[in-house]
């Protein structure tokens, strides 16, 4: 994502579609297989279009800009868009470690109460067939 956002915040043209976007950025992306996907998955910085030639995205941010000063973005600006999505990764990360977690301390209370459960099950058996 922060290669998504430094092209689209600094290149001249603020729509870029797949195949330039591969050009520029000499790969496909680590976390998705395409490009488009990263920016359909991030509509807080990006927008897809679905144009006569395909996809193609572009940040929102330089959508906003007026026209007459070709929608160039401050690199104090792209600093900061690069910091909002450091952070929202931080964020991802952080709940998915809560997550698991979770998930740990889960199987870790519920294997006692299974084996409390089948210990009961077999006592029960025993004292059924005498």
């Amino acid at each position: 994502m922060m290669s998504l956002i430094q092209v689209l915040a600094l290149a001249p043209h603020a729509h870029r579609a797949e195949s330039a976007l591969q050009t520029v950025l000499r790969d496909k992306p680590q976390s998705a297989g395409t490009w488009m996907e990263i920016a359909r998955s991030h509509s807080e910085f990006f927008r897809v279009y679905e144009g006569t030639k395909g996809p193609s995205a572009s940040l929102v941010a330089r959508h906003v800009l007026p026209k007459e000063g070709g929608r160039k973005l401050s690199p104090e600006f792209v600093s900061s868009l690069m910091m909002a999505a450091v952070q929202i990764h931080a964020g991802q990360l952080q709940r998915r470690q809560i997550l698991r977690a979770g998930i740990a301390a889960g199987a870790v209370a519920i294997i006692p109460i299974l084996a409390s459960v089948l210990s009961l099950y077999v006592n029960i058996s025993s004292w059924l067939r005498r």
